[in-house]
């Protein structure tokens, strides 16, 4: 069998090189025409040496999770008692000391911030009622409904939130939404704990946001 010369393999590397050249050129050229390439990779490194300063600060009680359209930040360790829309307190200061981190990450133009509350799968049909009053006593009205997982796991989003914006302008608080998805997405079917969670999604926004 007939040896290769060792030219032949040179110029077959080459050819691969000029190949993945071409093909990254090419993904840079999409990239820039909806507002990214190398202006977006900036954008997408500078929020992710952000998000990993507060991992770092959290002492990882919070995660991150790299995504296509935007980064997470997963808070599942300590973060809420059984049925209880509160933030236990140590997380509470660790959400609170990160709030100014995540208030410059929405001072760029390219993010808004989403916070999605999560629940287990214990039932809570029997939980504290929520009554609603109107002003006029002469037209008292009482609602009355119990909690269900989706509306805590919503109340886990807004409580979140208002940990995270104290102390913000009203314009800025508005680039942050909220979403309660209750025990419809566990990270952990065998257990309940750490379903109990919030996710803060940062959605990358390569046309800008008006």
């Amino acid at each position: 069998m007939a040896e290769h010369k060792e030219n032949e393999w040179v110029s077959v590397a080459d050819m691969m090189s000029s190949f993945v050249a071409v093909l990254i050129m090419v993904i840079l050229t999409i990239d820039q025409g909806s507002g990214g390439g190398q202006a977006g990779i900036k954008v997408r490194k500078a929020l992710n040496d952000k998000l990993n300063g507060i991992v770092s600060e959290s002492d990882s009680t919070i995660l991150y999770k790299w995504g296509v359209s935007g980064d997470t930040l997963v808070l599942s360790e300590g973060v809420f008692e059984s049925g209880s829309p509160k933030l236990l307190k140590k997380m509470q200061e660790i959400l609170s000391a990160s709030s100014k981190t995540i208030h410059e990450i929405l001072k760029s133009p390219f993010y808004l911030a989403r916070v999605e509350g999560h629940s287990d799968t214990v039932s809570y049909k029997n939980g504290p009622q929520l009554k609603v009053e109107r002003p006029n006593k002469d037209s008292l009205i009482v609602l009355k409904y119990r909690y269900d997982n989706v509306l805590l796991s919503l109340q886990r989003a807004m409580e979140a939130r208002r940990v995270i914006v104290s102390g913000w302008n009203i314009s800025d608080a508005e680039n942050v939404s909220l979403l309660g998805y209750g025990p419809n997405k566990p990270i952990d079917k065998n257990a309940l704990a750490p379903n109990r969670r919030v996710e803060i999604t940062f959605e990358y926004l390569p046309n800008q946001k008006k």
